[in-house]
């Protein structure tokens, strides 16, 4: 059975004005949602105060949907860099919705890595959300400002014994402690071991009449710098010590 309808004031609706009616009233619906105000709030961030030019880091950002619409990720809604806006020095300009929807009052949480850049320095760290190609909107995070450091690679000296490689090196600049490397092939290392802020380390029980590969790196609180110039030389019988010299050959 057909349905009828009616005007309020009883009088037989024809159907091609209800559809008229019907297809206005979706329109005038469809722009209300179009034209919503939108807005984002922050609500923390997490990022390192000092990093190793060159490396990469985790970091996140949490903003909440503070407007009336929906963030919708195939519309573009992203996470964009300030400070100028759409500057890609950590590697990247845009962050994609880690989900399709981000309803009104919904608190989201953008983790990403970042690379510090290649020059030491201060820079800046700072987020907004946008619509691409629509606007800008709601609350800029507060601006970070990020120590970015070169981490030298130590030189290092060494002298092979009875089953034991004493290890020296030079200290690095903004180094607070050091990593060693040991092992018996080319670039090839057992678990690093750490002497603290020593620049000197004697590694025992080791076999004898071996060849072991050395090398050294130095750490600061922004990460781990590159490894030094690698040294190998044999363990030796007791009382005999021989220097050791850049690469495999004596």
């Amino acid at each position: 059975m057909a349905t009828i309808f009616y005007t309020e004031c009883g009088a037989l609706l024809q159907p091609s004005i209800l559809a008229a009616q019907l297809l206005s009233l979706s329109w005038t619906e469809t722009a209300a949602a179009a034209t919503l105000p939108k807005d984002a709030k922050f609500i923390s961030q997490s990022v390192p105060d000092t990093m190793v030019a060159g490396q990469s880091y985790a970091v996140s950002v949490v903003m909440q949907n503070s407007g009336y619409g929906q963030w919708i990720k195939y519309q573009s809604y992203r996470l964009a860099s300030q400070n100028y806006p759409g500057n890609d020095r950590w590697g990247l300009s845009r962050i994609e919705l880690p989900k399709e929807v981000i309803e009104s009052g919904e608190t989201v949480n953008f983790t990403f890595n970042i690379t510090a850049p290649s020059q030491p320095s201060l820079y800046n760290f700072q987020w907004k959300m946008m619509h691409e190609g629509v606007q800008w909107f709601g609350e800029i995070t507060p601006n970070k400002t990020v120590t970015v450091r070169t981490i030298n690679a130590p030189q290092l000296t060494g002298v092979g014994g009875n089953k034991q490689v004493t290890l020296n090196w030079s200290p690095v600049v903004f180094a607070d402690s050091y990593k060693v490397y040991i092992g018996t092939g080319s670039g090839v290392y057992g678990p690093a071991i750490s002497p603290n802020n020593l620049t000197t380390y004697t590694a025992g029980n080791l076999l004898p009449a071996t060849k072991y590969y050395c090398a050294v790196s130095a750490l600061s609180s922004g990460g781990e710098g590159p490894k030094s110039n690698e040294k190998s030389g044999l363990t030796l019988p007791a009382g005999r010590a021989l220097a050791l010299v850049r690469g495999p050959a004596w």
